[in-house]
């Protein structure tokens, strides 16, 4: 995944983040790169495990609310850690009416022993899928003489439900800023700025196509179908 940071070298957050890879063993490189979008192009919904739980259920049984001119799109993404090697998993139905799925697995570049990292890049692979497929599907859809171009509307919307919460709070605290609120926060979300920045950068290009991002929480272990599909 990119790496991208668009904070100046003086910022204390680069100091507190380099402490810290030195005192818990972080393994990954920090990066001084100066590349990316510098924000997060999407929202992370907060609720607390229950309620996640059920709308995870009602989306996996019903799908999602939306306009009949627009279109969803449904990600469960996980992932495992075993001696130092990192996969991420993205699944989907193939439609609501249907039990059958489809799959993507994707190998993390860097040994690590850090499962939050490769929560995020597991988010980062379901929300690279959903350009692929909605690119694919626009392209289609401009070929077509009926196709009437509104850009200025939502014109989708892509849900993807992890099980990290951490995962999803980093990506939610991640601000380049160079105040000092919440440092030790900002801090632990600065060190994995690379899978974090590849995030935005996403959600950027799904908000260029005129598509909605939306982050939320599945409860792991609860039995929820597009959870034990992407852990299996």
């Amino acid at each position: 995944m990119a790496s991208a940071d668009t904070s100046p070298l003086q910022d204390p957050i680069h100091y507190f983040a380099i402490v810290s890879s030195l005192l818990l063993g972080w393994m990954e490189p920090l990066s001084t790169t100066t590349e990316g979008p510098p924000r997060f192009e999407g929202v992370v919904v907060d609720r607390n495990r229950e309620e996640a739980a059920a709308f995870a259920l009602e989306v996996y049984a019903h799908g999602l609310e939306t306009p009949p001119s627009e279109r969803y799109y449904i990600f469960w993404a996980d992932a495992s850690v075993c001696q130092s090697l990192g996969a991420g998993t993205v699944v989907w139905k193939m439609s609501i009416a249907t039990e059958r799925w489809a799959q993507e697995g994707h190998f993390y570049p860097y040994k690590t022993n850090n499962v939050i990292i490769v929560e995020i890049f597991a988010i980062c692979a379901a929300l690279e899928t959903a350009l692929s497929q909605i690119r694919d599907l626009q392209s289609t859809a401009e070929q077509s003489e009926d196709e009437i171009h509104q850009p200025t509307q939502n014109r989708g919307k892509v849900t993807v439900f992890s099980d990290s919460i951490d995962a999803l709070q980093l990506i939610d605290s991640y601000y380049p800023s160079t105040g000092s609120r919440n440092l030790s926060r900002k801090a632990r979300a600065f060190y994995y700025r690379g899978e974090i920045q590849t995030v935005f950068k996403h959600t950027h290009e799904l908000r260029r196509l005129v598509v909605q991002v939306e982050l939320h929480l599945v409860p792991g272990h609860n039995y929820i179908p597009g959870n034990v599909q992407a852990h299996q």
